[in-house]
Order: C-alpha cells, then structure tokens, then sequence
C-alpha cells in the first residue's frame, strides 16, 4: 500500500483524479481518499506540523504496516507545496529534513535512482515569509542546520542516486513531523517527499486600487509568482498603490455596515478558484 499525506486538498486532487479514488466517508477526523485495486490511501492532513503528525500516526495505525514489511508492500510518500530561496523553481526529493523549532534534522534515505534535483527543507511552524535565518545553516554548505539525528540512516545533505545536488533550501510547516511520526511504522528508505515551489516567501505589492460598484473598493495584490489576489470591500482603504504588504495587513477598516467581503484569485492572468487552494473540510 501506498500511503499519500498531503496538507491541503488543492495539493491532492490531480492525484484523486487521476487514479479515481474514492473518499472514506467513515473518516470524520481527516479526509482520507482510496483504491484498493491500486493499493492507494490518501490522506489531507491540514496544515501545521500538530496536525501533519496526527493524521500520519492515526492512519498508519488504522492500517498498520511494518517496519520489516518488504519494500515494495508499504510506502510513504509526503507531496505538497512549499517555500523555496530565489531561484528554485520546479519540484524537488527532499534528501534533508530540518525541524526549526528543535533544530533536529532528520535523513530518508536515497536507495533508488530518481530524476528530481535534491533539496533540504526546513520545517517551521509559521508560514514562510523570505526569513532567511530558516536557511542560512543550508545555504551555507555545511548540510542540514541544527542537531543531525541520524540513528534510523547513515544517509547524508548529499546528493542520492541518480538525483543533483540544490543549492538553497525549501521551507514547508509538514514535512518533519510526517517523518517524525512516519518512522514509527516505516523504515527510512520507505519514506519519500517531494516538494513543489509554490513561492519565494516575496510579499505582495498593492498594483491597484479602485472603485467598485458592488463592494465600493478593491485592492489588487500581485505577489510575484504568477498569482493576483483581489479583495473588496466598502470600508476605508488603508493601503495604496505600490505599497508592500505581508500576511496581516490590514487593507480595509471594516465596520458593522462594510462587513461584505468579496475576494477573488487569478493565476498567469486567469481567473481561479480559491476553493481549490484552501483546505476543503468535510
């Protein structure tokens, strides 16, 4: 059985389509999604590493594998998105897992030969927003930041077969803990994870604000990876054109008679559906 974890469901639906799997509607605490035939379970576990651990811990208990099973009957594989430093595009192994709160690193090992660059992601509990004090210990060369844990591998930050080295790091808010827990029920070369740049922790820039005949105001925020965000309101506007503003900032001064909030997402200048980027409960 192959074991899915991602955080949200905009990270898992290519997968749900493609290879038809139905959703365990006997689940209430995750949503958890299945083939049998395929040998498929796929679970969203929310975001954060609290909850990352728990939806890993509860459903390889629920269908326990071994550490002694072979190989080729039990595996897991953590995919999602994540943070990247400038210049990395595209979706990278991670061969290094670093949890920022403890500095602990973790090593899945690299037996099997793959086309993806490699990369080392560190694991914080609060969204990525360019701080560079996350990577500065795996930019630097000298391998994962922090104290390395390596009693279940002897792998190394390097390169594993077949894979290239990356110069830089991911940062994500899963990925150590799915391993942390994940190694109670699978050996190290049994776990995989592969990361997609979603975005290089830039923050957003305001490029317009207008007059709106529905909601009186909106605001355009470009945030330089292909996606603008629009917000509208009818209350104050507290930012103008050109201004920088970051996860926080306040954009309108919204009162009992401007609570109507109309919000809107465009990918590479098309419309999108914010739904499919949010975790999807129930």
């Amino acid at each position: 059985m192959i074991f899915i974890f991602t955080a949200l469901y905009c990270e898992a639906r290519m997968i749900i389509e493609a290879f038809q799997l139905e959703k365990n509607v006997q689940n209430t605490r995750f949503q958890e999604f299945y083939r049998e035939d395929a040998k498929i379970r796929l679970t969203i576990t929310g975001v954060g590493e609290i909850a990352a651990a728990a939806a890993v811990a509860g459903c390889c208990a629920q269908y326990p594998g071994s550490p002694e099973a072979a190989p080729e009957e039990d595996f897991l594989l953590n995919l999602g998105i994540c943070g990247g430093n400038d210049g990395m595009e595209g979706v990278f192994l991670c061969n290094c897992l670093t949890e920022q709160a403890t500095g602990k690193s973790f090593y899945p090992d690299m037996l099997y030969r793959h086309a993806f660059p490699e990369a080392q992601i560190v694991t914080g509990m609060t969204p990525w927003k360019g701080r560079p004090e996350y990577a500065a210990g795996l930019r630097s060369g000298e391998g994962c930041a922090g104290t390395a844990v390596r009693e279940d591998s002897g792998g190394s930050c390097g390169a594993g077969k077949g894979g290239t080295e990356s110069e830089g790091s991911l940062y994500d808010m899963e990925a150590a803990a799915v391993y942390q827990a994940g190694r109670f029920f699978f050996g190290p070369h049994r776990m995989m994870f592969l990361k997609v740049v979603s975005d290089h922790g830039a923050d957003g820039t305001v490029t317009a604000v207008n007059d709106d005949p529905e909601y009186g105001h909106n605001v355009w925020v470009d945030h330089g990876n292909g996606y603008t965000t629009i917000y509208r309101n009818q209350g104050e506007v507290k930012v103008k054109q050109g201004e920088t503003v970051t996860q926080g900032t306040t954009l309108f001064l919204i009162t009992d008679n401007s609570s109507k909030l109309g919000y809107q997402m465009m990918k590479d200048g098309a419309y999108v559906n914010p739904m499919d980027m949010l975790e999807i409960s129930g």
